[in-house]
């Protein structure tokens, strides 16, 4: 393992080397599952690889776990302080990846399929001009293993899609990308800015960016797992980080008014209403669940302050209503169960 400190040095030339895979791993805090994933990397069949684990100045055992791996790929750089997610993601794919394609593997998740990198790249050889190649995944509650859980990795199946209808097919498409499992072009990545909005999704807002107007692949194979937890970010409700998650879809849609061919240009409206509804609705949907008013109306009342128009489009829908009043019939249900069990 190769051990550097790089938290002020910048990489004045960005190094694209040809054939190479970069494998980042940005890590804060997560040293009981940094060894599952830095060995599921090393896993790959794929042999022209770098294993880059960018740590967020964790202060657990996150160091001296990537010590105990001597395969030379492995690279291990330290920030000085924490510099937050998504400038840490940034700064690994900027300054500490030297491959022409690259990977994201957070520092709790892992590959139970050796073969992900090398069936992407044929795929990606096969149909130039693609900008990256996507699988499916996994989200397993942590301690469950994978090889019970998970019966079928799929057929293997590549399909090759046009980014623009991809795009517009969202959110509605059962297809989806997913962070962890898209190997995409570094050198076109960095060109239009990955990693750039501090959001939740800031990954999303790189991707659906990076597809428009390309062609991408997609490979109907279970790669890898996501592991939920309770110090997932994705999985914790903070209202304002979630309600702010919104900016994703506006943000997309401002590039893609740049970027697209003025036919396009029409759909856009549509595609941010449809996505920025369905995800305000699973935000409701969530607090619903917590069964805590006061959530229900701070997220309620944020939606507003952001969007009003996504705050009635989203309200007034028949699918939201239909749930929400699931959600309180269950929720009297179980006044009347306690109430009777006391």
């Amino acid at each position: 393992m190769e051990i550097t400190d790089l938290s002020e040095k910048s990489q004045d030339v960005p190094e694209f080397r040809p054939g190479v895979v970069s494998i980042m791993i940005p890590t804060y805090n997560q040293a009981m599952y940094i060894g599952d994933t830095i060995r599921s990397a090393l896993g790959q069949t794929y042999g022209e690889l770098e294993i880059l684990v960018a740590d967020d100045a964790s202060t657990d055992d996150t160091r001296d776990i990537v010590a105990g791996f001597s395969d030379p790929r492995v690279k291990y750089f330290r920030n000085e302080r924490n510099i937050g997610r998504v400038r840490n993601y940034h700064k690994a794919l900027y300054e500490y990846a030297t491959g022409t394609w690259a990977v994201n593997l957070d520092g709790d998740d892992y590959y139970i399929y050796p073969r992900f990198l090398e069936d992407s790249l044929t795929a990606l050889s096969e149909n130039p001009g693609a900008i990256l190649a996507f699988s499916e995944y996994a989200r397993l509650d942590n301690g469950v293993c994978a090889d019970e859980a998970i019966a079928d990795l799929g057929s293997g199946r590549v399909t090759v899609l046009d980014g623009n209808e991809f795009f517009f097919s969202m959110p509605s498409n059962p297809v989806r990308l997913r962070h962890m499992t898209t190997i995409y072009d570094r050198r076109e990545a960095m060109r239009i800015g990955f990693y750039t909005k501090d959001i939740i999704s800031s990954d999303y807002e790189s991707l659906y960016r990076l597809i428009l107007n390309g062609k991408v692949v997609h490979l109907d194979r279970i790669i890898g797992v996501w592991r939920r937890h309770g110090d997932n970010l994705s999985t914790n409700l903070d209202v304002a980080g979630w309600i702010n998650n919104l900016e994703l879809f506006s943000s997309v849609r401002d590039y893609a008014k740049q970027v697209l061919p003025d036919r396009s240009k029409n759909r856009l409206p549509g595609w941010f209403r449809r996505n920025s509804v369905n995800y305000a609705r699973r935000m409701v949907m969530r607090a619903l669940g917590r069964l805590d008013q006061k959530l229900l109306f701070s997220v309620l009342g944020r939606i507003w302050k952001r969007d009003a128009i996504i705050f009635l489009l989203t309200i007034f829908s028949p699918t939201t209503t239909l749930v929400m009043a699931k959600k309180s019939m269950a929720r009297i249900w179980h006044k009347l169960a306690s109430g009777k069990q006391s």
